[in-house]
């Protein structure tokens, strides 16, 4: 099969360019699932879910990682937890004790402030933000957003975590490149499911 499949094609241009940003940003949020215990839950993902994907090749995880949209969520499609969020921010005694998710929910947030103010479209589609969310999101300041990050309000989960298949279905996906059409597919419901308002 072509290397250049469904889930490994180049970006380009300056939406390539941003999908490229989220390409590393979905590969750092796997390390951090790589990184849990086998046993252990994580960003909202059962035990058996973790483990799948930390049975997963290199390759097959950067395949996983190249998708295009979020694998990660902060309460993207939840105008009522970001309004609570900016408008009454965590206290510093609620510091988490888990920097690299620290570290990597600033990352995403300021990948998501930017594309809010430069290109919502691509918000709600790879982020599956809605409206209001791209509107809170689009202006507030380094220091709250590293706030909300160190403090994991909103907390940091895998994207679609409760859903009976999601996981389950991207694991096989990236395992059996044969079914590229299938993730195709797949790509198309995650963002039209969006919410646009």
């Amino acid at each position: 099969m072509d290397e250049l499949s469904y889930l490994s094609r180049p970006a380009r241009g300056a939406q390539g360019s941003l999908l490229n940003d989220l390409h590393s940003l979905n590969r750092q949020f796997l390390e951090l699932i790589l990184a849990a215990e086998p046993a252990d839950r994580i960003c909202g993902l059962d035990a058996h879910t973790v483990q799948s994907v930390q049975q997963l090749s290199e390759r097959e995880r950067e395949r996983m990682a190249n998708c295009p949209y979020s694998l990660f969520d902060l309460s993207f499609s939840n105008p009522a937890v970001w309004r609570s969020v900016l408008t009454e921010p965590a206290q510093d005694h609620d510091l988490p004790d888990d920097p690299a998710s620290g570290a990597f929910a600033l990352g995403a947030l300021l990948f998501a402030r930017q594309l809010c103010q430069y290109h919502d479209d691509m918000a709600r589609l790879v982020l599956g933000m809605t409206e209001d969310v791209v509107r809170l999101l689009a202006t507030p300041e380094l220091a709250i957003l590293t706030h909300c990050a160190l403090t994991g309000q909103p907390p940091l989960l895998a994207r679609l975590a409760d859903h009976p298949n999601f996981w389950s279905d991207i694991c096989d996906f990236v395992r059996d490149g044969t079914r590229e059409q299938h993730l195709a597919a797949h790509t198309l419901g995650v963002q039209q499911s969006a919410a646009r308002f």
